[in-house]
């Protein structure tokens, strides 16, 4: 799997295992358009919303908002409502990724506890109207997921993040291939995505 950072909270997924390679679209879209219209797949976290623009799409790609289990050209997507956002679960391959988008004060359920800390790649807010670096790095010692991949953040939030996990400093990338984490070390991996151009 490839990951790019788009904006904020807007990241676009490749499973490069499939031929032809399967694009996914994941953001909460709330005040931005699809920046990629020609993804395969697109995961809004606003239960019920659309991207901005949705309606001036020519080819529309197949689009999630809602609840539910999905199959689409093999990729696996759980959607769980939680506050008014989705929680999105996806297996692609061997790899499972979660995605929560500004977690809030409203605890999440056993089952869902269990069904993320099942991921893999936890993409998750630091800010942004969530709970903040300090209660979200509880969540994440909560969930230890192998690599987390923050979103909704300041550099200052990094760094937060880095004191409170007891890692080093937390420097961005311009994407991630997840192949290539093959030995990931125990405890949790932060990997920060710069927004690519």
């Amino acid at each position: 799997m490839f990951i790019t950072r788009q904006s904020q909270n807007q990241f676009l997924l490749q499973d490069l295992a499939k031929q032809p390679k399967v694009r996914i679209s994941l953001g909460a879209f709330e005040k931005e358009p699809l920046l990629t219209p020609k993804a395969d797949l697109v995961l809004v976290a606003r239960d019920k919303a659309f991207p901005q623009d949705w309606e001036k799409l020519k080819d529309k790609p197949f689009l999630i908002n809602s609840p539910g289990e999905y199959e689409v050209k093999g990729i696996s997507v759980q959607a769980i409502p939680h506050d008014g956002k989705l929680i999105y679960l996806l297996r692609l391959g061997q790899e499972k990724l979660a995605y929560l988008l500004q977690p809030s004060q409203k605890e999440l359920t056993p089952r869902q506890m269990d069904q993320i800390t099942e991921a893999d790649f936890l993409l998750v807010s630091l800010d942004g109207q969530g709970l903040g670096p300090d209660k979200t790095s509880a969540l994440i010692s909560q969930l230890e997921p192998p690599v987390v991949i923050p979103m909704d953040y300041e550099s200052h939030h990094l760094q937060r993040l880095a004191e409170i996990l007891g890692g080093g400093k937390i420097e961005e990338e311009p994407s991630l291939a997840t192949g290539k984490l093959s030995l990931i070390p125990e405890g949790t991996l932060v990997r920060a995505l710069s927004i690519s151009p």
